[in-house]
């Protein structure tokens, strides 16, 4: 695969870096005190070699890297590191993973949009949620030629037997709080496609009702939407 060879050209290339400033035994040395930004970037060896690398980026990554230098910036504006983390979240997602399988030393996508849609972003919010329906074999299909009303369906395609989970309910409810607290400011920056994730959420979480679960202490439950809110969204 393709990010093999990546991979293997940027561990050459650090490792020549690294042994040029000392031994093997102070390299591990340096990697245990000197951890990487967000858990070592999820678990994910390119990032983390692409990060630490000092040489020119492999072409073709000089964005990733762009992306991953922003996303680790305290100082950078949550806005930007949402719009980085949801970056990086796409590229993995449109490279390495197929039919939910993911490789071994890779990040899974679903931390990225995760990050993204904490730091405020609409359309990681909607990609979270996207996740999460995979994770339950689930995805939402939407045709206006058939219904007016998005509908759930299985990976395969088929009618499912169970509603999305309140994470999912949860994650769809996170996306259109975003797309209230944007309304107030006028939507700063928003395209085409983020209006449209706005509007994806929130119809989702109003017509996609949630499984019904035992209550617990420490679950976190879908409450219904007040109505009245949602005129923020108009």
């Amino acid at each position: 695969m393709r990010h093999k060879a990546l991979y293997g050209n940027l561990a050459r290339d650090l490792s020549a870096i690294l042994h040029e400033r000392g031994s093997g035994k102070d390299v591990q040395a340096a990697h245990k005190l000197s951890p990487m930004p967000l858990n070592n970037f999820f678990g994910d060896e390119l990032f983390a070699l692409l990060y630490s690398s000092k040489e020119p980026c492999p072409r073709g990554l000089c964005e990733v890297k762009a992306n991953l230098v922003t996303v680790s910036d305290p100082e950078t504006l949550p806005h930007e590191r949402a719009k980085a983390a949801l970056n990086l979240g796409n590229f993995i997602a449109s490279r390495y993973v197929k039919e939910g399988s993911f490789i071994l030393g890779v990040s899974p996508p679903i931390h990225w949009f995760r990050l993204s849609r904490r730091l405020g972003n609409v359309e990681g919010a909607l990609a979270y949620a996207n996740a999460l329906l995979q994770e339950e074999d689930l995805q939402v299909k939407f045709d206006q030629k058939i219904d007016r009303s998005p509908g759930l369906l299985t990976m395969s395609g088929a009618k499912p037997s169970r509603c999305p989970s309140n994470r999912v309910c949860l994650a769809w409810r996170s996306g259109a709080r975003i797309a209230m607290d944007n309304a107030q400011r006028e939507f700063p920056g928003w395209s085409q496609k983020t209006f449209d994730c706005a509007l994806a959420c929130v119809i989702n979480y109003l017509t996609l009702l949630p499984e019904q679960q035992g209550s617990s202490a420490t679950e976190e439950r879908c409450e219904p939407w007040p109505g009245s809110n949602l005129s923020g969204l108009a």
